[in-house]
C-alpha cells in the first residue's frame, strides 16, 4: 500500500523493486522516466503532459520555497503548548529594572524564555501554496487531453483536508487550471546553504532578517497565521538573539526570498513585510505591534553590538600602546610577545 493512486489491495501489489518506470504519479524515481519517454517517442504525444507534471513534481517537492519550515508533528506539538491566553507578563521584558525583584524576575526569563533554535534545515511537507501549484497543471492538462485525472469529489477531499490540516480556506471555483511557469529549483543542504550543484533558479536570494519578541510557539503561530491569512508562503530560518552580558534574549527568523520579479534586497524587504503584513494603514493590532517590536530589539541589538565594538577596540589600542617585549627564538627571529 506504498502506491499513491491504489486505494485497496484488491488492485495488486505497488511496483516495488527497480520496476517503477512508467508511472507518471510515482515520485520514488530518481532522473528521467525511461517507460514514459518511450511511450512518448512510440506516438502517445499525450504523455508528454503527464511527464511534464511528473517531472515538475520531483523537481518542487525539494524547494526550499515550498516546503513548511517544520513537519506537521512538531508544528502541531508547539501549537498545544501555547498558552491559551498570552499576556505581558508572559513575554521577556526588556525595561522596569529598578526594583530587586523585576532584576530577579528578568534574569529568571532570560533563562527561561523559549528558543527558537534550529542547527540543520531538515523542512516539513510541501506546503498548500506549491500542492496547489501541482492541482491546477493537473486540471490543465486533463482539460488538455481529455483523460480523466481527478474527479470533483477528490478534488474536495482534496481542498477540505488543506482547511482542516493547514487552515487555508478555497474554493473549488478559485481554481484555474493553468500551466505553470515554474523557474527552477531552490535547493539546500542541511547546513542551510545553497545546494550550488542541485540549484537550477537563476534569480538571486535574499534573506530578510526580523527579530521577533514572542517565544518559540508564538512565533510559529504568529508566522502560520500569515500564511493562512495571505495564502501565500515564505520559508524562513528561526534561530534566537542572545546577549549574555545583558541578560537579554529574543527570537528571529531569516525569511529566503527568490522571486524573478525581485532582484534587489529593498524588494526583498519589501515583499516580506508585505507577507507579514505590515503595511500602512492596513495594519492589524498583532502585526503592528510585531512591527514595532521588530524595530524596538533591532534598536536595541545594533546598539550592544556597537557598545562591543568599542569596547574590543579600546583593548586593542591599549594593547598597542603598551611597550610590547621582544623575545629572541633559538634561530635567531625575533617575535613580539602578547
Amino acid at each position: 500500500m506504498e502506491c499513491g493512486i491504489k486505494t485497496s489491495g484488491d488492485q495488486g501489489k505497488s511496483c516495488g523493486g527497480n520496476s517503477r518506470n512508467g508511472c507518471w504519479t510515482c515520485g520514488l524515481i530518481s532522473g528521467q522516466d525511461k517507460m514514459l519517454t518511450r511511450f512518448i517517442e512510440e506516438g502517445q504525444i499525450d504523455y508528454t503532459y503527464l511527464l511534464n507534471w511528473k517531472n515538475l513534481m520531483l523537481r518542487m517537492r525539494n524547494d526550499i520555497r515550498y516546503r513548511e519550515v517544520l513537519p506537521r508533528q512538531k508544528y502541531n506539538k508547539l501549537k498545544k503548548s501555547l498558552p491559551t491566553k498570552i499576556t505581558n507578563e508572559d513575554q521577556l521584558s526588556l525595561y522596569e529594572l529598578n526594583e530587586v525583584t523585576e532584576v530577579e524576575k528578568y534574569v529568571h526569563d532570560y533563562e527561561s524564555f523559549d528558543r527558537a533554535n534550529y542547527i540543520e534545515y531538515a523542512p516539513g511537507a510541501l506546503t498548500v501554496e506549491g500542492r496547489r501549484i501541482l492541482l491546477e497543471y493537473l486540471l490543465f492538462i486533463q482539460k488538455k487531453t481529455g483523460y480523466s485525472l481527478i474527479t470533483e469529489i477528490e478534488i474536495r477531499s482534496i481542498l477540505d483536508c488543506w482547511r482542516e490540516t493547514d487552515g487555508i480556506i478555497i474554493a473549488p471555483e478559485e481554481l484555474i487550471p493553468r500551466e505553470t511557469n515554474y523557474d527552477g529549483e531552490l535547493i539546500f543542504l542541511p547546513n542551510k546553504k545553497i545546494n550550488k550543484k542541485l540549484t537550477k533558479n537563476p534569480n538571486p536570494v535574499f534573506y530578510v532578517n526580523i527579530d521577533f519578541k514572542m517565544g518559540e510557539a508564538e512565533l510559529f503561530k504568529f508566522l502560520k497565521d500569515r500564511q493562512q491569512a495571505t495564502g501565500q508562503s515564505f520559508f524562513f530560518f528561526p534561530n534566537s538573539v542572545e546577549f549574555k552580558n545583558e541578560k537579554l534574549v529574543w527570537n528571529s527568523v531569516s525569511i529566503v526570498v527568490c522571486k524573478s520579479n525581485i532582484q534587489t534586497s529593498i524588494k526583498a524587504h519589501e515583499e516580506a513585510f508585505g507577507w507579514l503584513g505590515w503595511n500602512y494603514k492596513h495594519f492589524t493590532e498583532t502585526t503592528k505591534k510585531a512591527a514595532l517590536n521588530h524595530l524596538m530589539l533591532s534598536a536595541i541589538g545594533e546598539g550592544i553590538k556597537q557598545k562591543e565594538n568599542r569596547l574590543k577596540e579600546k583593548r586593542l589600542r591599549d594593547i598597542l600602546n603598551k611597550d610590547l617585549p621582544l623575545e629572541e627564538l633559538d634561530n635567531g627571529q625575533l617575535t613580539l610577545a602578547f
